[in-house]
């Protein structure tokens, strides 16, 4: 018995994970576009609080949209609507900061 199938027996059940990554190639590729045009958002606030450079509102509403565009595919590739997630949202928060927002709350909150 050679090495390589040793090794395989250990691995079988990755060929399901591969026909699982295979069939998700989209909502992976949402996820990963959602994460770098955080960061480019991040950049821009980044070069304004920390350098001192004017806030580039035209280049941040592009990238927010983006983010947004990339947002909403998640959503839909996961079978919700925008909708969903945003009445899912308010719910949690009302559940969390029953009598509104306070950063004494935000700091005691234990709901993960």
């Amino acid at each position: 018995m050679t090495f390589e199938t040793e090794l395989r027996k250990f691995y079988e059940e990755l060929l399901d994970r591969k026909l699982r990554f295979s069939q998700n190639v989209e909502l992976l590729h949402a996820c990963l576009g959602l994460s770098g045009e955080a960061g480019e958002v991040i950049d821009i606030i980044k070069k304004h609080l920390a350098y001192g450079k004017e806030l580039d509102n035209e280049r941040l509403v592009l990238e927010l949209g983006d983010c947004l565009h990339y947002l909403c595919r998640i959503i839909d590739l996961s079978g919700f609507t925008l909708q969903e997630v945003m009445d899912g949202n308010i719910k949690k928060l009302n559940k969390r900061f029953p009598n509104g927002y306070t950063n004494k709350d935000a700091i005691n909150q234990t709901e993960k």
